[in-house]
């Protein structure tokens, strides 16, 4: 018989708290980010102290799921005694589909029963699904220490350290901690869990910035070539042409028909950048083409291009 977690037990007593009754301190610290009108998000709320306490506080959209039937159990059983209202539902983080975007999104100690790959998958949609300036709140447990035996068999996605703010890179780093804590439990003896906190905020600056590291090689490259500028402005004023005409094509008859737009466009101002006089170019391609007798290998279309040595003797 598979080993049940030992909060799937207590989740069934309702005279007990699985974990601690009070919200986790992080959420206390950075409440005054949040207005009463913001859309919340726990993933793996078990009996839900973080959303019972935001609820109290006047937060009404809030959402909360949880892999454990009993643990969503006992949350709507409390919600009902309480008075309060929360979207409490049973869900796999590593399945959880997004269908709204929240200002924050949170989740403690939970990514770690998640195998990592499935945990990361969901942290990358979350952030697609955060509006501008939400924030994530996240502690997970990492490698530092061994997993503690009460939870050994269900840790299967410790996050190295570091590991969870690298995924963040893009974004405003509030606040990053790194410790390892004692814990216990009804039934369980104390031990130890090794912890990274993460508070993060999308921000723009911090988007474009995570962009520009991102892309770094890249946007260095004409440091290493002097033939290669510094700036795009070849680029923008090639396309100026079919920006100022595009009315004049706005309701092409099929999209083929459009995408032969494109390409002739994208082979007219390939040959200005190259010195070509375009129509005679165009002329002296047609022939070629024609005369190929639908014969089109690759070395020969290579030969057409206007920065090919033929093109560049005969236009």
């Amino acid at each position: 018989m598979d080993k049940i977690p030992f909060w799937e037990e207590t989740y069934r007593n309702r005279d007990i708290n699985t974990f601690p009754a009070e919200p986790n301190g992080t959420i206390l610290e950075f409440e005054h980010l949040l207005r009463k009108d913001s859309v919340i998000l726990e993933a793996g709320c078990g009996e839900g102290q973080n959303v019972r306490y935001l609820a109290k506080n006047g937060y009404s959209d809030i959402d909360a799921f949880d892999l454990s039937e009993a643990g969503i159990s006992k949350l709507h059983w409390i919600c009902e005694r309480e008075g309060l209202h929360i979207n409490a539902f049973t869900d796999d983080l590593a399945k959880f589909q997004f269908t709204k975007s929240y200002d924050l999104v949170m989740t403690f100690a939970t990514l770690c029963f998640v195998e990592k790959d499935k945990w990361k998958h969901f942290i990358e949609d979350a952030k697609e699904h955060t509006k501008p300036n939400g924030i994530h709140i996240i502690h997970t447990f990492t490698n530092t220490v061994p997993a503690s035996p009460d939870i050994a068999p269900f840790a299967v996605g410790l996050a190295d350290e570091g590991e969870i703010k690298d995924l963040y890179s893009d974004w405003e780093v509030l606040q990053f901690k790194t410790y390892v804590f004692d814990d216990e439990h009804p039934g369980v003896p104390k031990h130890q869990h090794a912890v990274n906190k993460l508070v993060v905020r999308k921000t723009g600056i911090y988007r474009e910035a995570g962009y520009a590291r991102n892309q770094k090689e890249s946007l260095c490259r004409f440091l290493e070539d002097g033939s290669i500028p510094a700036h795009n402005n070849r680029a923008e004023n090639a396309i100026r042409p079919f920006v100022i005409g595009r009315k004049n094509w706005l309701f092409s008859q099929t999209a083929k028909g459009a995408s032969a737009s494109a390409d002739m466009y994208s082979l007219v101002e390939t040959a200005k950048a190259n010195g070509l006089g375009v129509f005679d170019y165009l002329c002296w391609l047609f022939r070629q083409i024609t005369a190929a007798n639908h014969i089109y290998t690759d070395e020969f279309l290579e030969s057409l291009m206007p920065w090919s040595e033929k093109a560049q003797e005969n236009c």
